[in-house]
């Protein structure tokens, strides 16, 4: 079905350059259903991309890899016992994935998810420039932290965690990309 439906904006894609991103949630954690779809896609000269944290084996990651033609990779922390404390795992396995993405010279656009408290901190910040340039990187996308899944989560009946998280106001934003950029990364604001 989703084939199927993608297939109905061919002429779309091949007009603008465009193609299908797989997001979510994270599209890893269903990898045979999504290596299914970038395999259909990949077949029909379509395009992929997926956004992904990079929280998945590498044995499960790598097929999926082979039919991807951009990813799009959230880099929320640096330090291991924060990542654990804040998102419930370590940060190894997306570290190493990262890694071996780099190693294989996938095209890879790397953000980072700006959420005020959480990992806009200079030690963070500072962690980041330096596994940027110790792996090569010299861009990284700054993905500012909004509320426009708040309605979502309600519609849900779930618990909404960030209910009183304040998005990064524009001084913020711009102190931070200046700290970044100021290391030779270049900087974008935004997707």
């Amino acid at each position: 079905d989703v084939i199927h439906e993608v297939l109905k904006d061919r002429v779309f894609y091949e007009q603008s350059g465009g193609g299908v991103t797989l997001s979510g949630g994270e599209p890893l954690l269903q990898h045979d259903f999504s290596l299914y779809i970038l395999k259909q896609l990949n077949h029909e000269g379509i395009h992929t991309a997926i956004e992904t944290c990079g929280y998945c084996q590498w044995e499960d990651f790598l097929p999926i890899l082979n039919y991807t033609d951009l990813v799009l990779f959230d880099l929320k922390l640096l330090d291991f016992g924060l990542h654990k404390n804040y998102t419930g795992v370590n940060n190894d396995l997306i570290l190493n994935n990262l890694k071996n993405i780099l190693q294989m010279e996938k095209k890879i656009v790397v953000r980072f998810p700006l959420i005020p408290g959480f990992n806009d901190d200079t030690k963070n910040i500072d962690a980041m420039v330096a596994f940027l340039k110790n792996n090569r990187l010299s861009h990284l996308h700054i993905m500012p932290f909004h509320q426009m899944g708040q309605e979502k989560w309600y519609s849900l009946k779930k618990n909404y965690a960030c209910e009183t998280v304040i998005p990064p106001s524009e001084e913020t934003i711009t102190r931070l990309a200046k700290q970044i950029s100021s290391a030779g990364i270049i900087v974008n604001v935004g997707g």
